[in-house]
């Protein structure tokens, strides 16, 4: 081998170790180069990471600032939504509140790309089934938080991953929101990559929750703080009140310091300001001089000597107006461990108006015991354990005897029956008193009427109202009763009750008396006309035989008889008209005031025609009573109407008012009027203030108005002046 060749190939062999040198560099620079990649995507992610755990710290200060500021739970739950989506980036966050009767999460805030997620999602069950599976179910059921960092591999997510998966949901979390130490919620986020949440990020989110959860505590304690001290100024308020309406004042008496305070209503009662001396000496100043020796007495020798509570009603005298006032005083006394007393404490009750009442119940008392003796009352009570009656004095004075006679108070029913009952009703009292007495029925009052034996030998009648209390099973327990000497009463029924029967025979003779004087009045009625009859038409007949032969004087006397036959005639058909109207023959029945008007209208048609009157009737009522009756009371008055009007035409009005239970009708007119001291004459029979010439009549027409409206149960009568018209008001009853 040449030198030559020698020398390449030692140039060859330098050359491949120098290629060999450089790729042995090449591979550290690439390994260099791979590690400072993997360091510079180590160090992002620490960055990542930081970023994450800073916007989760934020998010934890703003929560506690949230709660500090929020007053409600739905503020408090939209604003957290806000801050997870603004300062934690995720892709959208939601808090649900479960519904206790349906086992259901109920989303009530959400922030974020929620894009209708919420409304599109099955309903998230809290109970351990399919749609229960998913980290919300778990996380409430668990109670701790529920991670799910690959959405859409996980199968337990498979009822809400397709709707996850559209809105770029691949990783989620749900931590228990909690009240009181009970899960009441969830509170779920949701990221847009895999493998999201880290055990750091897990616990920061865990804080927040557990913040949500202080928060909630803290908005309930001050519910029931606010309602605490409501409840609390109430009750202060209700027991001021009530102590000014009951008249109740609180005190504490220090008998170390020999001071007490008092409360606003016990210094009202007391007449003192905030000035007075409360001293144990200022107390007694205020109890009344008549009673402070008896107080000072029962200070020391009840209460201080053998520890008794104090109770005890007494007089003061107010500061502020010197009144007398009747007090309760109540406390309890304490004691130190060598017997002194100590300390009082108690309230003090104005009972002024009860000591009054109770005078005056006792003065009551004493006045029903006279008037219980002047209406012959007497009390007694029957015990049914023992069978023994007790009576009291005016009991015994019913029966003229005294309890010393008889020999006490006290005396068995055998014994009762045989000194005071009537013999002929012991045994039908007996069966009333224990069918009452063993009754079931409620009613506790019975009532009964008996013959009794007097103690001077006579019998007399007695009223019992017997009352009873009954037990829950209806049995009775206590009877007594009230006894009344009914004797006088008994005495006057028994004589009403003859006058009653002697007056029901006299009314049956009067109405045959009225039949037979009805039947007396056609016949003489009849009987009376036919002379009349005969005189007047002989008369004309002889007028009109010797006509020619009469001077003017016979002529005269002729007129005047036969003018004389007629108004005695008319006089007896009145009379027969009087007399029928006083008497209802039938039921009364339906009259329409509208058809009798018309009738009338038309029987003084003529008369309206030849006067020119005017008749307004106005709309009239239907009402019960005698049809041919009313008829005549309205023909009486329209008639009467037309004719007292001689100076203009007549205008006659007729109309009623509706009162409570009567009718009211009135025929007005514009006549001559009537001067009001003759208003009672002009009702009675054959009465006139006009003569013959002027005004025809018998006198008789408003006499019989009057009985046919006494006959429908009303009355009549009239207003007027002269020349001023007259108005008649009559009344039928409904």
């Amino acid at each position: 081998m040449t030198i030559q060749q020698r020398d390449s190939i030692k140039q060859i062999d330098e050359l491949i170790i120098a290629n060999q040198e450089l790729s042995f560099q090449n591979d550290e620079k690439e390994k260099k180069l791979a590690a400072l990649i993997i360091a510079n995507s180590d160090l992002k992610k620490a960055g990542e990471k930081i970023i994450k755990t800073k916007r989760l710290y934020l998010i934890i200060s703003q929560v506690n600032q949230l709660i500090v500021h929020t007053t409600d739970e739905q503020t408090l739950f939209k604003e957290i939504c806000n801050l997870s989506i603004e300062l934690g980036k995720f892709s959208m966050s939601w808090i649900g509140i479960v519904n206790e009767k349906t086992k259901k999460i109920i989303p009530v805030a959400h922030c974020g790309k929620e894009h209708g997620y919420l409304s599109e999602i099955k309903a998230i069950s809290v109970d351990a089934i399919p749609a229960g599976m998913g980290p919300s179910g778990i996380a409430f059921r668990e109670g701790k938080h529920s991670v799910c960092n690959d959405i859409e591999n996980n199968p337990e997510m498979a009822p809400w991953k397709t709707e996850a998966l559209i809105r770029g949901y691949s990783s989620s979390i749900a931590l228990p929101i909690k009240k009181k130490g009970k899960v009441m919620g969830i509170f779920s986020l949701y990221a847009p990559v895999p493998n999201f949440f880290d055990e750091r990020e897990i616990a920061l989110l865990d804080v927040i929750a557990g913040d949500i959860s202080f928060g909630l505590d803290y908005f309930e304690n001050e519910k029931q703080r606010i309602i605490t001290e409501k409840e609390l100024t109430e009750k202060e308020f209700f027991l001021r009140e009530s102590q000014k309406v009951g008249k109740i004042g609180s005190y504490k008496t220090n008998f170390i310091t020999g001071y007490w305070k008092s409360s606003e209503t016990l210094d009202n009662i007391f007449g003192i300001d905030q000035n007075y001396d409360r001293s144990i000496a200022g107390w007694m100043n205020i109890i009344h001089p008549d009673d402070q020796q008896k107080m000072d007495e029962y200070l020391r020798l009840e209460v201080i000597g053998i520890q008794k509570p104090f109770d005890k009603e007494y007089r003061i005298v107010r500061i502020n107006d010197n009144q007398t006032r009747w007090v309760h005083g109540q406390g309890d006394v304490k004691f130190d461990n060598t017997g002194n007393v100590t300390e009082l404490i108690g309230t003090i009750q104005d009972i002024t108006e009860r000591i009054k009442a109770e005078e005056k119940l006792k003065e009551t008392a004493n006045r029903l015991s006279i008037a219980a003796e002047i209406a012959k009352l007497g009390y007694w009570e029957l015990d049914l354990t023992n069978g023994i009656f007790t009576f009291t004095d005016q009991f015994y004075a019913i029966f003229k005897t005294t309890a010393e006679i008889v020999g006490g108070y006290t005396m068995t029913p055998d014994r009762y029956s045989e000194l005071f009952i009537f013999p002929a009703d012991r045994a039908l009292v007996s069966v009333e008193i224990e069918r009452f007495i063993r009754s079931v029925n409620q009613d506790n009052h019975h009532k009964l009427e008996h013959r009794i034996n007097y103690a001077t030998g006579e019998f007399g009648y007695i009223s019992v109202n017997l009352f009873t209390s009954k037990d829950a099973e209806g049995r009775t327990v206590k009877t007594f009763g009230i006894s009344q000497d009914i004797t006088d009463l008994k005495k006057a029924e028994l004589l009403l009750e003859q006058l009653n029967k002697n007056l029901e025979q006299k009314a049956l003779e009067l109405e045959a008396s009225n039949n037979e004087l009805e039947q007396f009045a056609y016949v003489a009625s009849h009987d009376l006309q036919e002379p009349l009859r005969m005189v007047s038409s002989f008369l004309q007949l002889l007028e009109k035989r010797i006509a020619g032969q009469l001077d003017e004087t016979t002529k005269k006397y002729i007129d005047f008889a036969v003018d004389g036959a007629d108004r005695m005639k008319r006089l007896i058909q009145d009379l027969l008209e009087f007399s029928r109207a006083g008497i209802r023959k039938e039921p009364f029945t339906q009259v329409d005031c509208n058809e009798v008007l018309n009738t009338v209208s038309k029987f003084y048609e003529l008369a309206i025609h030849e006067t020119g009157a005017m008749l307004h009737i106005k709309s009239l009522p239907v009402i019960k009573g005698d049809p041919t009756q009313v008829q005549q009371l309205f023909q009486n008055l329209v008639g009467n109407a037309l004719k007292y009007c001689k100076v203009r035409p007549p205008e006659i009005e007729v109309g009623y008012e509706n009162k409570n239970n009567y009718w009211q009708f009135y025929v007005k007119d514009n006549g001559i009027g009537i001067d009001p001291k003759f208003f009672d004459k002009i009702f009675i029979m054959f009465q006139r203030l006009h003569n013959r010439i002027e005004y025809s009549g018998t006198g008789i027409g408003l006499s019989i108005c009057k009985k046919i409206v006494a006959l429908h149960g009303g009355s009549i009568w009239v207003e007027s002046g002269v020349g001023k018209g007259s108005t008649f008001y009559f009344t039928i009853a409904k």
